[in-house]
């Protein structure tokens, strides 16, 4: 930082010389515009060098490589959908009034990274089997999957 200081001392000098050494009005103000720039300019590099030291390197390079695995990237991410997924169907069938003991859903993630529903698994207690119709539609509308449905004691 001392460097700059040094340079911005040292090009005001020279423009207060040159500045005493230009004749005219008309003259003197252009060129009180032209080192006035220069001055901003002079300013404006050892600013710049000095904000590139704080962020780091120019020199460095990105790489192409992940910084995280991408496999348990893409597991959390199914696993977050699955979550997220469940509560939205436990959600809309108690909407219906019918209330569920657990729901099991089995994603699949393909090469380009979609997701899909495998596989949907309900389990209802005895007492709402009469509305396994009307769980097998709402499974069906939302996820055109038929789900399976196990009846627990």
């Amino acid at each position: 930082m001392t460097a700059a200081a040094v340079t911005l001392c040292v090009v005001s000098m020279v423009c207060s010389l040159l500045f005493s050494v230009i004749p005219g009005t008309r003259m003197k103000k252009t060129a009180n515009f032209v080192l006035g720039i220069f001055i901003i300019s002079a300013l404006a590099l050892p600013l710049t060098d000095a904000l590139s030291t704080l962020r780091g390197s120019d020199d460095t390079t990105l790489s192409d490589e992940p910084t995280y695995n991408e496999d348990e990237y893409i597991d959390a991410v199914a696993q977050e959908t699955s979550d997220n997924l469940v509560r939205a169907l436990d959600n809309l069938l108690l909407n219906e009034g019918i209330e569920v003991n657990n729901i099991r859903l089995s994603l699949r993630v393909d090469e380009d990274f979609r997701i899909y529903v495998r596989r949907v698994v309900i389990y209802i207690s005895e007492d709402m089997t009469d509305r396994q119709d009307k769980i097998e539609s709402i499974i069906y509308r939302n996820l055109s999957k038929e789900a399976e449905i196990v009846v627990e004691e």
